[in-house]
C-alpha cells in the first residue's frame, strides 16, 4: 500500500468520523432548542475561528480551521445562586438528559437512515427465492437447468428457502425427481437425478444456488442471505 493511499484512507477515515460528530453535536443543538435552552455558537469544525456565517436568533453559527465534526455551546450560568432564565441550569432534569441524549439519538437515526438508503438503493436478497448462480461443467443438470432459472418446485413441494431446497435434494441421491423452474416468466418442468458420489467442492447438483438480489421496501423484512452448493 503506497502512502498516497494510505492518506486517502486516512482522509476518509477523517471524513467520516467527523460527520458522525457533527451529527452528534446537529443532535445536541436541535435538542437544546426544543428544550428551551439557548445555543450561543454552533460551530463547523473545531477552533480556531475561520469565518462567522451570521446568527440566527441568539445562535452565532461559525466556519472552523480544524474540519473534524463541530461543537455546540449552549447557555449556562457561573453563579450557583442566581437561575439565569434560557440556561442548561435553569430547564427541568428531564429537558436536560434529553439534550444531552440528543446527539446519541441522531446518530442512531443517521445509521438507520443509511441502512435503508442502502438497502434500498442497492436491494437486498429474497430469502423466499432460490435460484441458480452456476454450474459446473460436470453437473448432471447441465443440459436441462440454466443460471438464473428460479426453483419453484421439486417433487410438488414449493421451494420457498435455499434450506427446503437442499433438504429435498440429499434425501433423494441417487432418484429422480421432477424439478419445475421458472425461466423468463415461463414455468418449465423437467426430470433430474442427483448424484450420490460427486467431488468435495461441489454438490449432488453441481450448482450454486442463492437468493436473488431484489429492490426492497422500507422496512420490508428482506436481509442478507447466504450461497449453497447443491
Amino acid at each position: 500500500m503506497g502512502i498516497g493511499q494510505t492518506l486517502l484512507i486516512f482522509l476518509e477515515f477523517i471524513l467520516g468520523f467527523g460527520l458522525l460528530v457533527f451529527i452528534h453535536e446537529l443532535g445536541h443543538y436541535l435538542t437544546a432548542r426544543l428544550n428551551g435552552i439557548e445555543v450561543t455558537e454552533f460551530g463547523f469544525g473545531y477552533p480556531p475561528r475561520l469565518w462567522k456565517f451570521g446568527n440566527i436568533g441568539k445562535t452565532e453559527f461559525s466556519l472552523n480551521w480544524i474540519p473534524f465534526g463541530g461543537f455546540c455551546s449552549w447557555k449556562e450560568h457561573t453563579n450557583e445562586n442566581e437561575i439565569v432564565p434560557g440556561s442548561y441550569q435553569a430547564v427541568k432534569p428531564w429537558r436536560r438528559l434529553v439534550t444531552i441524549a440528543g446527539g446519541s439519538v441522531f446518530n442512531l437515526l443517521f445509521g438507520v437512515i443509511i441502512f435503508v438508503i442502502l438497502f434500498t438503493k442497492t436491494g437486498a436478497p429474497n430469502q423466499q427465492k432460490v435460484v441458480i448462480d452456476s454450474i459446473t461443467s460436470q453437473s448432471p443438470v447441465v443440459d436441462v437447468l440454466m443460471v438464473g432459472d428460479i426453483i419453484d418446485q421439486i417433487n410438488g413441494t414449493p421451494i420457498n428457502s435455499v434450506n427446503k431446497f437442499s433438504s429435498i435434494v440429499s434425501v433423494n441421491l441417487g432418484t429422480q425427481v421432477e424439478v419445475v423452474v421458472i425461466r423468463d416468466s415461463e414455468s418449465i418442468k423437467t426430470l433430474i437425478t442427483p448424484r450420490i458420489d460427486f467431488p468435495s467442492n461441489e454438490g449432488p447438483l453441481g450448482v450454486k444456488i442463492i437468493n436473488p438480489i431484489e429492490k426492497i421496501r422500507f422496512f420490508s423484512g428482506n436481509f442478507p442471505g447466504t450461497r449453497h452448493n447443491c
